[in-house]
């Protein structure tokens, strides 16, 4: 990853919750995006005050947030997605890089919803807040080669990150929230059988392991 890349990187969080604080904390931690090139966006005051507790900024509107940062990622809830995206759509632009963490959104609505930003699709699991995630990435038509190292390297930050087929995205983030330790085996020899029936390739198959840390 390019220095310069990183050191014109400003990161705008549409949603201040614990996924995204898990995400803006691994940054900072890991001096890849310092807490004062980061800026977040939520309802909820109680989130806005935790995050400018960590040392980025708050933004009044998820307008405000477009215009400081051009990389944005989007951690709302999947129900209120279209609503935040379409608002913020005229403020949009294609030097604006869309992250999606929302779960079960497929980048070609994505695409519609925010015009000309690129896009990339992430689907990080719940490790992710003790720096441990497995996370599968999905590029949409015009994100660059650049995008993908840029989003590799800000994942990597809490966690694994590998690039997978959108159609296959959801498949392999089946195990995306926690399993308790006693049905671990059992989880193990489902997803062995679904990575025979779903045909997954060599690199999906090792980031099967990595969830299950096996």
């Amino acid at each position: 990853m390019a220095a310069d890349m990183l050191a014109n990187t400003r990161v705008g969080f549409i949603g201040a919750g614990q996924m995204a604080e898990a995400i803006a904390r691994g940054l900072d931690k890991a001096g890849v995006v310092p807490a004062n090139k980061m800026c977040a966006s939520d309802v909820n005051v109680g989130r806005m005050k935790v995050f400018e507790s960590l040392g980025t900024s708050v933004c009044s509107s998820n307008t405000k947030l477009a215009e400081t940062s051009n990389v944005l990622i989007l951690a709302v809830k999947p129900q209120v997605a279209e609503k935040v995206v379409t608002d913020m759509k005229p403020s949009l632009s294609k030097d604006h890089l869309l992250v999606s963490i929302a779960a079960g959104i497929p980048i070609s609505k994505l695409q519609d919803w925010a015009g000309e930003a690129r896009i990339v699709r992430v689907m990080p699991n719940v490790a992710c807040m003790v720096g441990e995630t497995a996370a599968g990435m999905s590029l949409g038509k015009t994100a660059t080669p650049a995008d993908s190292d840029l989003v590799t390297t800000m994942f990597e930050s809490v966690g694994k990150i590998h690039v997978v087929d959108e159609k296959l995205l959801n498949a392999v983030t089946g195990v995306r929230y926690t399993c308790s330790l006693a049905s671990t085996l059992t989880r193990i020899t489902k997803i062995v059988f679904c990575i025979l029936l779903i045909d997954l390739e060599h690199t999906q198959v090792h980031f099967c392991a990595h969830v299950f840390q096996i």
